[in-house]
């Protein structure tokens, strides 16, 4: 994919996240000034949160797609982290609200009412949650995106969270269990600050420049060594920066080879990572077989391929 087309794709994936989180957040708030259910406000606040932030992820997605430029030669991908981030405080906030707001709940009751409402709005909210869902998996298959990454795992658990809302409001009227009511906001507010924390820690290690995940190391790694003419690697260092993905390192070479053919061969690596991550940026230093000495070694520990 190339990076306007992922570019557009992301930037629909967001105009949709909104449009959804909107819709939902009206539906929910008539169900709640109707009904008077705790889990029903606990969904709304959830809603309102998704879509404050699919506005605020927007612009930054936006933002971090820009190409590089003078200010910035490593492009503005940190800007997904910030949003990602963000994004995380303002769900741990909505839990604090709806944890109190439930706990005053479970001690004063409140019989809710329209539960037919309720539960119709529950139902169409997990039906376009899921379309939603689907449609930014697609995406962060072809694009990587952190922000619609984080955006997919908040919808998905809003989908079996407004599952639980469902089974809540009926045991609550055929049972006479009023204090599920409550119990379930709180159990909704729980799996939200989960998510908040998983969300927050991805958006942290990207702004952080932690390595990728072993995997995709031991994988661009492979390609590195089985490309001919590479007699050793070292100082193999990765990050994350928005859609993209960046890798350096230092291939050792024979040193009686032209440098023209050493040339080739750092191109045939580069190639060969690119086929595979098309949102990778290769650096590569050439050293001769042996020589793995330079000023950086001084400065970081432990951290050799070879």
């Amino acid at each position: 994919m190339s990076q306007e087309t992922a570019k557009k794709t992301v930037l629909r994936v967001a105009v949709a996240a909104m449009a959804v989180s909107g819709i939902l957040s009206a539906a929910k708030g008539a169900a709640w000034l109707t009904g008077g259910s705790e889990a029903m406000l606990a969904s709304l606040v959830d809603s309102l949160t998704d879509f404050g932030v699919a506005v605020s992820s927007f612009f930054a997605m936006r933002y971090a797609l820009q190409p590089a430029d003078e200010d910035h030669r490593y492009g503005h991908g940190k800007a997904e982290g910030i949003a990602a981030l963000v994004q995380a405080a303002f769900i741990a906030g909505s839990c604090l609200f709806v944890f109190l707001q439930s706990a005053y709940a479970f001690f004063n009751p409140v019989i809710p009412t329209q539960i037919g409402l309720s539960i119709a709005v529950q139902v169409f909210g997990i039906i376009i949650t899921i379309m939603l869902t689907q449609f930014q998996r697609r995406a962060i298959q072809a694009t990587g995106s952190l922000a619609i990454e984080a955006n997919a795992a908040q919808y998905t658990a809003d989908a079996a969270v407004s599952a639980g809302i469902i089974v809540s409001l009926l045991a609550g009227k055929h049972l006479n269990w009023y204090w599920i009511d409550p119990v379930t906001a709180i159990c909704v507010a729980i799996w939200l600050l989960l998510s908040a924390r998983e969300i927050g820690t991805k958006a942290i290690n990207m702004l952080l420049d932690r390595e990728l995940d072993d995997k995709t190391r031991q994988d661009i790694m492979t390609i590195i060594r089985s490309t001919p003419g590479v007699e050793g690697l070292h100082d193999f260092r990765t990050r994350k920066s928005g859609m993209n993905i960046h890798v350096s390192f230092d291939i050792e070479v024979d040193p009686k080879l032209t440098l023209e053919v050493a040339h080739d061969i750092s191109r045939a690596v580069e190639a060969g990572i690119i086929a595979k991550y098309r949102n990778a940026e290769v650096m590569i230093h050439l050293d001769p077989v042996g020589d793995i000495t330079d000023s950086r070694h001084h400065k970081i520990k432990e951290f050799h391929a070879r």
